[in-house]
C-alpha cells in the first residue's frame, strides 16, 4: 500500500488489535510525518490515540507541524496564482490541470473535500474523453479515502458512460472502486461482478491491490453466486484465476466448495477470519459473508436427498448434531430450506409438494371458479330482461331532464305549428 491508504489501514490496525497496537502506530506516524498531513497527525496525538501514543513513546513534534504548514501555504499560494494565470490566457488545458494540481495538493494534506471540489471543478475543462475518466477517477480515489462511496458509484457511473474509453488499466480501476462501494453497501452479488470483471492490470496503491481484489472478490462470490454462476466467473474464469493466486488459501476454499468438501472450505476460511477481521474494509462483512457460506453448503449438501442423518452431516461440517440442529431450525424457519427435523432420530426430511395432489386441488379451483363467473353471468343477464336495473340518483335525475325538455321542445313547435295555419 502507499500514501494515505495505508496510513489508513494501519490506523485501523492499531485500533483494531491491541496486540499489533504500538507497532503500527509507530508506522503509521512515521508515514504521516513523510506525508504533508498534518491535520492526519494532530488527529492521532489529539484525539484517536491520545493514550496509545504515550504508552508506545510516541511524541508529538510541534516544530515540524509548522514548518509542513508554513510551505504548505507558501505551495497553495504558489498553485493559486498559476491558475489564475491560466484563467486570464483562457488556454482550457492548463486551467484543467491548476484544478486537478490543487485538487493534488489538497488530498496530500488530507482535506478530501477541498480536493474533491477542485477535481469536480476541472469537470467544465474536459475536452477529450480521456480526461473525463481522468477526472472521475480523481474523484473515486478521493472519495474512497473519505468514506463516501454514493461519489464512487455516481463517478464509476459517468466513467462508463463516456464514449470511446479504451483504457484497459482506467476501467480496472473503476470496476474494482465500483466493486468496494457494492462491498460497502452489502450488495455481494454485484460487488462479486465488478470485482471479477477487474484486470490483472490494477495499480491503485492507495486504495486496493490485487490481492484485495481476489479476497473481496473471491468471498462475496463464494457468498452470493449460485453452482453456474461460480464456476463461469470464478472457477473456469482464467483471468480470475490469476488475480486467485495472490490469495492461495481462498483458491483452496472454493475448490473445496465446488467440489462438496464442505468441512474443508470453512476450515480454511476460519483459519484466515483473524487477518481478515483486520482489514479496513472487510472487517464489518466477515460474519455475514461467512453465514451466507456456511448457510449455502448447507442447503447445497442436503438439496439432492429426500433425507439425511443428522450425525453424518455434522460429520461433513465438522460440527456437533445439537449445534448442526440449531442451525437447521433456523433455516427452516426463515424459508431457506424446506424440510422438517425429526429431533428424537436426529433425522432431517424434506418437504416435497405434492404434486398429483396439488394439480387435483389447482382443477378444482377453476371449476369452482367457472361455475362462480357463470352464475353470475346469468343472473345478470336475467336482470337485464327483467328490467331490473338499479340506476343512481344523479342518472335518474339527469333522464328525468331530457325527458321534460324533450317533451317542452314538442308543445312549442306544436303552437308554431298551428300559428302558422
Amino acid at each position: 500500500y502507499a500514501g494515505a491508504g495505508r496510513t489508513q489501514r494501519l490506523l485501523f490496525i492499531a485500533e483494531h488489535s491491541p496486540q499489533h497496537r504500538d507497532a503500527a502506530l509507530r508506522l503509521a506516524v512515521r508515514e504521516l510525518q513523510a506525508s504533508q498531513n498534518t491535520q492526519g497527525y494532530a488527529e492521532v496525538f489529539d484525539k484517536r490515540f491520545t493514550q496509545a501514543c504515550a504508552e508506545a513513546g510516541l511524541t508529538k513534534d510541534a516544530s515540524w507541524v509548522e514548518s509542513v504548514e508554513k510551505k504548505a501555504q507558501q505551495t497553495l499560494d504558489r498553485l493559486e496564482h498559476d491558475l489564475n494565470s491560466s484563467k486570464t490566457s483562457l488556454v482550457k488545458e492548463q486551467i484543467r490541470r491548476g484544478h486537478n494540481d490543487i485538487g493534488d495538493f489538497h488530498a496530500q494534506r488530507g482535506d478530501y473535500a477541498a480536493a474533491l471540489k477542485c477535481y469536480v471543478r476541472a469537470r467544465d475543462y474536459c475536452t477529450t474523453s480521456a480526461h473525463v475518466v481522468a477526472m472521475c477517477l480523481h474523484v473515486v480515489r478521493v472519495s474512497v479515502l473519505a468514506g463516501n462511496y454514493t461519489h464512487v458509484l455516481n463517478y464509476v457511473t459517468k466513467a462508463e458512460q463516456t464514449s470511446d474509453v479504451e483504457d484497459i488499466a482506467s476501467m480496472s480501476k473503476l470496476r474494482a472502486c465500483s466493486g468496494l462501494a457494492n462491498l460497502e453497501a452489502a450488495k455481494y452479488r454485484q460487488a462479486a461482478r465488478k470485482f471479477v470483471e477487474t484486470g490483472a492490470e490494477l495499480d491503485m496503491p492507495e486504495v486496493l491491490l490485487p490481492q484485495d481484489v481476489a479476497v473481496y472478490g473471491g468471498l462475496c462470490a463464494l457468498a452470493a453466486f449460485d453452482r453456474g454462476e461460480l464456476r463461469e466467473k470464478v472457477v473456469n474464469s482464467h483471468a480470475f484465476r490469476t488475480q486467485l493466486d495472490h490469495a492461495p488459501w481462498l483458491r483452496e476454499a472454493i475448490n473445496a466448495f465446488f467440489g462438496s468438501q464442505y468441512a474443508s472450505c470453512l476450515g480454511l476460511m476460519d483459519k484466515a477470519k483473524a487477518d481478515l477481521m483486520l482489514d479496513l474494509h472487510l472487517r464489518a462483512h466477515v460474519d455475514p459473508l461467512y453465514a451466507m457460506v456456511r448457510s449455502k453448503a448447507l442447503v447445497n449438501y442436503f438439496s439432492p436427498y429426500r433425507s439425511v442423518d443428522m450425525g453424518r452431516m455434522a460429520a461433513a461440517f465438522a460440527c456437533d448434531v445439537a449445534a448442526l440442529e440449531r442451525e437447521l431450525v433456523r433455516l427452516i424457519t426463515d424459508g431457506t430450506i424446506q424440510a422438517r427435523i425429526d429431533s428424537h432420530n436426529k433425522v432431517l426430511y424434506a418437504e416435497t409438494a405434492d404434486q398429483r395432489h396439488g394439480t387435483f386441488k389447482k382443477a378444482v379451483k377453476m371449476g369452482e371458479d367457472y361455475a362462480a363467473e357463470c352464475r353470475a353471468l346469468l343472473l345478470r343477464i336475467n336482470m337485464f330482461r327483467s328490467d331490473f336495473v338499479v340506476k343512481r340518483p344523479d342518472e335518474h335525475a339527469v333522464a328525468l331532464g331530457l325527458a321534460a325538455a324533450g317533451a317542452g321542445a314538442s308543445a312549442g313547435n306544436m303552437r308554431v305549428a298551428a300559428g302558422s295555419n
